[in-house]
């Protein structure tokens, strides 16, 4: 018995293994971020290849692994129509994110928004803090901030992080 010899097609093949690369490539860069925050041995590699592409990695920005914990809001002792807010920011991942905005929202004793403010990294971070940085692994940072009410009733508030 004599088997048909097949015939192997090398464009094809080598246009198979080409578009393979190209494929894990795109995957590459589209993750890059999460490469380098899972796998800081290959950030340089990365640091590396995005300077020659132009792009940048940015700091993950992963919510599921942030918290906002033990948040408390006073009245100002000495400012009328202040409101003194602190938090503390957790970083629950084994590496550093973005700095969130924080969503918060003062309430009417109806649970009604009656003011609603996004506060910004550098609007509620310490001066000289390097944003750029983002948040250390397991790091936490305490957060006060002064909020000017004007004349409206604030029974409660909600408070949301966001990027």
């Amino acid at each position: 018995l004599n088997k048909p010899k097949t015939k192997i097609n090398y464009w094809l093949v080598s246009l198979s293994v080409l578009l393979t690369l190209l494929a894990g490539l795109q995957t590459i860069y589209a993750k890059r971020t999460q490469i380098a925050a899972e796998y800081p041995q290959y950030k340089a590699y990365l640091v590396e290849a995005c300077q020659a592409l132009q792009c940048e990695i940015p700091l993950p920005k992963n919510l599921d692994l942030l918290t906002i914990d033990d948040s408390d809001m006073q009245e100002d002792d000495n400012h009328q129509n202040v409101i003194k807010f602190s938090s503390v920011l957790v970083n629950n991942a084994r590496f550093a994110q973005a700095y969130p905005n924080i969503e918060l929202t003062l309430t009417s004793t109806d649970d009604e928004p009656v003011l609603r403010r996004v506060v910004k990294p550098s609007e509620y971070l310490k001066t000289g803090t390097d944003i750029n940085a983002g948040l250390g692994s397991r790091e936490e940072m305490r957060i006060q901030l002064a909020i000017n009410v004007k004349d409206l009733a604030v029974a409660g508030y909600r408070v949301q992080l966001v990027y």
